[in-house]
């Protein structure tokens, strides 16, 4: 998905095998599996996890969440099985969740939304005074993992073994914000770029599109979509909220702008025309930006034909 985060470190199947467990459930039985889900050594590992918030204002992280991969009820294998029951193919480096991981008491369930119960109550962000519902802009969220058990050596003399998983962490920035590069990344970039044939040269779009204006509602999966693609292309814009459970996408105004009186809809001045733009439709807007600005900050399609047209099967 868009804007994951990952640890740094990479840790082989191989290494968790001293830390496999039996899972909080220990059988299943509710819901029992079918047959292909099915597994005859049904186990988990042993890894501890917990969940940080550091605020703006915050001088160090207050741990929300400690929980354990334990609590899965389907472990990562029967994942794996369910995702490609459909023929779904799976290769190297291809990235896979596990979902919320929460365990039975208040401090180990595994999302903002579970602990505060849809937006209901507080979360006390330890000892700092400041509470949560939902993440604000800011926020810094870290994520660590780590794996520890007593093993007998050679000489049969207890120790501990431990295996960190490396700090995950994820900062939150304002819609439209634009974050600067890593300047070793961006001259790793350029290099690639270069082996590749690709321009350093501003598209044309950079010149002939600007004063770009969004027009969208916060819990529109679409309006979001767009919102990441225009951050990734770096594009900055001006927010307009369109508030749809108050019903104002009916209003005359959006409905000049959106006859259908959907969001989102992206409004972008044109140089060469004159004129002003309103574009609709999310992937459609996507591709837009795709093809205007193909060198600026990431691609939206992969660059092979074959793979760009199986990304438009899925959409």
């Amino acid at each position: 998905n868009f804007a994951t985060s990952i640890s740094p470190w990479i840790v082989p199947y191989e290494a968790l095998k001293p830390f496999t467990c039996e899972t909080i459930s220990r059988v299943q039985q509710d819901p029992e599996p079918l047959d292909y889900l099915k597994d005859p050594n049904y186990s988990s590992f042993d890894i501890d996890l917990t969940v940080s918030i550091q605020g703006q204002d915050m001088p160090q992280a207050e741990q929300v969440c400690r929980t354990n991969m334990r609590n899965l009820y389907w472990n990562i294998k029967q994942q794996l099985v369910h995702h490609t029951v459909t023929g779904c193919r799976m290769r190297p480096g291809d990235l896979l969740g596990t979902g919320t991981i929460s365990g039975g008491e208040q401090d180990s369930l595994g999302s903002l939304l579970e602990m505060s119960w849809r937006g209901t109550r507080d979360v006390p962000l330890g000892s700092s005074g400041e509470n949560r519902k939902f993440l604000k802009d800011f926020d810094k969220v870290i994520m660590r993992g780590k794996c520890q058990n007593k093993v007998q050596d050679s000489n049969g003399n207890e120790r501990i073994l431990s295996l960190g998983f490396g700090e995950c962490n994820g900062k939150i920035f304002p819609a439209g914000s634009i974050i600067e590069s890593n300047p070793a990344h961006v001259h790793l970039e350029q290099e690639v770029l270069a082996a590749h044939g690709v321009s350093q040269v501003a598209s044309m779009g950079a010149r002939r599109f600007h004063t770009w204006k969004l027009y969208g509602y916060w819990r529109s999966s679409c309006t979001w979509r767009v919102r990441i693609a225009l951050a990734a292309k770096g594009i900055k814009y001006e927010y307009v909220p369109i508030d749809i459970s108050k019903g104002d996408q009916h209003d005359s105004e959006h409905e000049n702008r959106n006859r259908m009186r959907q969001v989102p809809t992206l409004e972008v001045y044109d140089e060469e025309a004159k004129t002003k733009r309103l574009l609709s439709q999310s992937l459609a807007i996507i591709e837009f930006l795709e093809e205007t600005f193909p060198n600026s900050g990431c691609s939206m399609l992969p660059k092979d034909p074959i793979e760009r047209m199986r990304v438009r099967q899925v959409q």
